[in-house]
């Protein structure tokens, strides 16, 4: 008696192509697989469930490093944008002059600073002082009144450089009081001929 070899189910034809294509067999491979005999319509159902978790994993797997690849290539260029944003968007600082009061001027060399008094704020609140002056002939400790705005809440000590008129530094010490008012004390063996207030800052608050 001849026995009859039944042809492969729909199902199983349609899991082997799908196959062939996800894995990107060569026509060779895939006449192969075709040309395999089952018995029954269960093998093809056992082997469509057997060969589906793998496919769909490697696929999963695929498309999750996909997604973390762009999302970390953006998140470095959110950043890059952000701090390019941030220190192209600082405004330049504007200095103002301060009117002088009894008797002080302005050290007039340049090389030392600019002469005169200037004020500014920065975006953080600080006040920033610069400038030199010469109080040989000051009548009086008060240089100069700070505007509204620009003055310290609770008043402020703030370290100042001065000479002698030789050459000869001394440390000295100004007070901002909270009405603005800027009053140089000068040291020891010093005359104030020359008081700079380079890189004089203070908080506003």
């Amino acid at each position: 008696m001849k026995r009859h070899l039944r042809a492969p189910s729909p199902a199983l034809v349609i899991s082997l192509i799908a196959l062939f294509v996800a894995l990107g067999g060569t026509s060779l491979a895939a006449t192969k697989v075709l040309a395999t005999k089952h018995k029954d319509a269960k093998q093809d159902t056992k082997l469509v469930k057997k060969l589906a978790p793998s496919l769909s994993v490697k696929h999963a797997a695929t498309a999750d490093n996909a997604t973390n690849a762009t999302n970390a290539t953006n998140a470095t260029h959110a950043t890059s944008a952000d701090s390019a944003t941030v220190a192209n968007s600082l405004p330049a600082l504007t200095w103002s002059s301060l009117s002088l009061q009894n008797s002080w001027a302005n050290y007039s060399v340049a090389s030392y600073g600019p002469p005169g008094l200037q004020y500014t704020k920065d975006l953080e609140g600080f006040v920033h002082l610069r400038g030199t002056l010469s109080g040989t002939a000051a009548t009086s400790q008060l240089v100069a009144t700070l505007p509204a705005g620009f003055r310290p809440p609770s008043g402020a000590w703030v370290a100042v450089g001065e000479s002698n008129g030789s050459f000869n530094p001394f440390p000295e010490n100004a007070w901002i009081d909270s009405s603005g008012n800027i009053r140089v004390y000068e040291g020891t063996s010093a005359n104030n001929s020359f008081v700079s207030f380079e890189g004089v800052e203070f908080y506003t608050g």
